[in-house]
């Protein structure tokens, strides 16, 4: 079984097709690594429990990376879900991958980057 936001990204890059489905991650999953840099062009990370990160940027787009040391790669775009604290994940490929509860969900941790 994958990880969640390992499962994630293989969806954003490609490399797993689920058959017409939407994939819904639950934000608590993750911890949520906010930034205080109000002109910074990314304002949030979700970092999965294996170490891997998806950047939020403020023009619509994510990005991946499988870690820490890894060069942060565009996979996709995000939008907000009308009416609902959720996020939708659209990759290049058109899959699509919801995060719920993201709007309500608290920073584990706040940097300025």
């Amino acid at each position: 079984m994958f990880k969640p936001l390992l499962a994630t990204a293989c969806v954003l890059v490609g490399s797993w097709n689920p058959a017409h489905s939407v994939e819904s991650l639950r934000a608590s999953e993750f911890t949520l690594i906010c930034n205080d840099n109000p002109a910074s062009l990314v304002f949030a990370v979700l970092e999965s429990k294996s170490g891997s990160f998806m950047g939020f940027d403020k023009n619509g787009r994510v990005s991946y990376a499988a870690s820490m040391t890894d060069t942060p790669r565009i996979v996709g775009t995000w939008e907000s879900i009308i009416d609902t604290p959720h996020v939708s994940i659209i990759s290049k490929q058109g899959v699509r991958t919801n995060i719920l509860n993201l709007y309500t969900q608290k920073c584990d941790e706040k940097y300025s980057f």
